[in-house]
């Protein structure tokens, strides 16, 4: 798209805003830009699920996964979750640029994402209020080549115009009932394990916990050490500790631990 027709499309998202139009029109303008075959709307809320504004997902294997598994539990792993809820920047992510350093090979990645038939995202983010971010994932499938560098900075570049639109949106969708309230989640992940019965009346600690979701997001070692501020030998005996508790030997045994 040259210049002339992306501000022709900005124009027309403004006037279709907090309209039925807006939606089909952000995944035209996403669709010509980006080639991709999945656009999502996402405002990700603090100690809630995720609520769902708007969708375009054709493939009907990564819709099945979608919907049946990423507001039970996918979020809480996402990385673009992740970051939403903790310090950062509006803008444009590369998904690989945000991830911990070994998701791809998580239990997550192996039983969630690769089953979405994903090969790669990009999305925005953009702050609402204190407790809730506007995203929006742009996704590719298997097949399709990879997002390269200038798709980034082009979704960088449209971002400040076009996440106030979709904020907008949001707000309207929200406010008029098209986005329902959804309920609170599960405990959040590094309190999961906390809450977990265990024999003979040992625990969980709280450091335990925290090494244990992060080993689930998918980093390795080396990061959590970097992370909690503690060395890797350290967060190899906890990582010992919260196996031989749990009566667990393997990283999947863990993933299992936080689906319950």
């Amino acid at each position: 798209m040259d210049n002339n027709t992306i501000f022709a499309a900005l124009g027309d998202l403004f006037r279709k805003v907090r309209t039925p139009q807006f939606p089909v029109a952000l995944q035209e303008l996403l669709i010509e830009q980006f080639d991709p075959q999945n656009v999502i709307v996402l405002v990700f809320e603090n100690q809630r699920r995720p609520r769902l504004i708007n969708q375009w997902i054709p493939d009907e294997q990564l819709l099945a996964v979608f919907e049946q598994h990423y507001f039970e539990y996918g979020y809480f792993l996402d990385p673009f979750y992740e970051l939403a809820m903790s310090s950062y920047q509006d803008g444009a992510f590369r998904l690989r640029d945000i991830a911990p350093d070994r998701f791809f090979r998580s239990e997550y990645c192996r039983r969630y994402f690769r089953q979405t038939m994903m090969v790669d995202e990009i999305g925005c983010l953009a702050r609402m209020d204190e407790s809730r971010v506007a995203h929006i994932s742009i996704g590719r499938n298997q097949g399709a080549a990879k997002f390269k560098n200038k798709d980034v900075k082009m979704l960088n570049t449209l971002s400040p115009a076009l996440m106030p639109l979709v904020i907008e949106h949001a707000n309207h969708s929200i406010n008029r009932g098209y986005a329902p309230q959804p309920p609170r989640p599960r405990r959040a992940l590094k309190e999961r394990l906390l809450y977990t019965k265990l024999s003979g009346g040992a625990r969980i600690t709280n450091r335990e916990s925290e090494v244990a979701s992060l080993i689930v997001q998918g980093h390795s070692t080396t990061a959590i050490g970097l992370l909690l501020s503690i060395s890797a030998q350290t967060v190899k005996v906890h990582r010992r500790n919260i196996y031989r508790k749990l009566n667990i030997s393997s990283q999947s045994e863990l993933y299992a631990q936080f689906l319950i």
